[in-house]
Parts: C-alpha cells; sequence; structure tokens
C-alpha cells in the first residue's frame, strides 16, 4: 500500500496547526458567529444540547483576549480594565505595586476574575434559574470573550477612518454586548425588562466587588 502523501509545510499547513492546536477550525467561526447573533439561544444549546459545535469556554476565552491584545498593541489604543494602581486616607498612599499592571497585561486571569464575581452574583440576582454556578461561569465565559473581539472591533474602526475619539467611548459597545447577552441567556418571557435590570446590577456589582478588592490589595500590600 502507498504511504499518505506527506502534506507541503507551507502556510496553509502552519494555519491549519495551528487551529488544530486549539481545536477550532468550525468551531471558532460558528462560536464568533452565535455568539453575536444571538448569544444566549448559542450558550444554552452548548450548556443543554451540543458541546461539539462550539469552542470551549475556557479555551475561547483564553484566544479572544489573546486577539484582544494583538489589536491592541498594532493600533496603539491604551486601555484599563477598572486598573486601581493606588489611593490616598489621609496623605498616607496605598500601592497595588505592579499587581495592577500584571492584570491588565494578562487579560485571561483578569478576566476569569471577572468571570468569578459575575457568577456569583448573577446566581444571586437570578436564584430560581434552572442555572447552576458552574453553568453561569461557562455562560460568562463566552460573553467575556466575544465582548473583547466587539471592542476590537470597534477599535479598529475608529483607527482606520480615523474617527476622534474617547477610550470610554470605545467601552459602550463592549457594556451594551455584556448586558445584551446576558439578558438573551435568561430570555424569560414576560420579565425581560425586570431580567434587564438585575443584568445591569449584576455587571455593575460584580465591576464594584472587584474594585473594593483592588482597593483592599493595595491597603494589605502596603502595611505588609
Amino acid at each position: 500500500m502507498e504511504a499518505d502523501k506527506i502534506k507541503r509545510i507551507d502556510s496553509k499547513y502552519v494555519r491549519d496547526e495551528i487551529l488544530n492546536l486549539f481545536f477550532l477550525k468550525k468551531e471558532i467561526f460558528y462560536t464568533l458567529k452565535i455568539l453575536l447573533l444571538n448569544p444566549g439561544k448559542g450558550i444554552r444549546c452548548y450548556i443543554q444540547n451540543d458541546r461539539k459545535r462550539m469552542m470551549k469556554p475556557i479555551v475561547f476565552l483564553a484566544l479572544c483576549s489573546v486577539i484582544f491584545l494583538l489589536f491592541i498593541f498594532f493600533t496603539g489604543v491604551e486601555y484599563s480594565f477598572l486598573k486601581v494602581e493606588s489611593f490616598s486616607i489621609r496623605y498616607r498612599k496605598f500601592e497595588t505595586g505592579e499587581f495592577a499592571n500584571f492584570l491588565n497585561s494578562n487579560l485571561v486571569y483578569l478576566n476569569l476574575i471577572f468571570v468569578g464575581l459575575s457568577s456569583i452574583i448573577s446566581k444571586l440576582f437570578f436564584r430560581k434559574s434552572q442555572y447552576n454556578i458552574f453553568e453561569m461561569i461557562v455562560s460568562f465565559c463566552f460573553l467575556f470573550g466575544e465582548a473583547l473581539l466587539v471592542f476590537s472591533f470597534f477599535v479598529t474602526i475608529v483607527k482606520l477612518f480615523k474617527i476622534q475619539n474617547n477610550t470610554m467611548v470605545l467601552w459602550l459597545p463592549y457594556s451594551i454586548y455584556l448586558i445584551y447577552g446576558l439578558e438573551s441567556f435568561f430570555a424569560d418571557k414576560g420579565k425581560r425588562f425586570v431580567n434587564g435590570i438585575k443584568v445591569i446590577a449584576t455587571y455593575a456589582i460584580g465591576f464594584a466587588t472587584y474594585i473594593l478588592l483592588m482597593l483592599a490589595y493595595a491597603f494589605l500590600y502596603t502595611i505588609l
């Protein structure tokens, strides 16, 4: 029997190997599409029915974080995810050291913190939901990952067309997507408005909790 012909190592071969490393190809394109058009349906399907068509949630979050950092590097846009470097109380300054810079440079860890906080808080707001804490973690991994790509897309548009911008404005599509995605995940008929308020409260309290944790870390880091 004639041996299988070995593929030549070229750009197509390298691309396929990189995609295979993350178990991608069709999975990534389907995941990006469903999370953009109908995130609630896609995540519910992953949790309840089919886990082969979409990427693994943590792998997806990690990949999106890398893509986001590449966009930031090539566009030169400055960003900060609720970065807390220091604060003062009665003329005494408390600092986080390099920890804040570390988190902003390593978005996988930072987003996993956001995922954990958001999952706990959303479970408190949606106590009667059929989803457990681990399923909430899955949903937030997908949502935070896709939100980073939404941010990257708008950054690219701003740079390509040389639009005057305020970095804070660029976070608006990111925030809108997170709210839209989580609300569509629950999608209870007749409760859309109430759920929307709960979703906004989930993110607001989650981000506020993160800031408080950073302040507590700065306090302990300085006095110890």
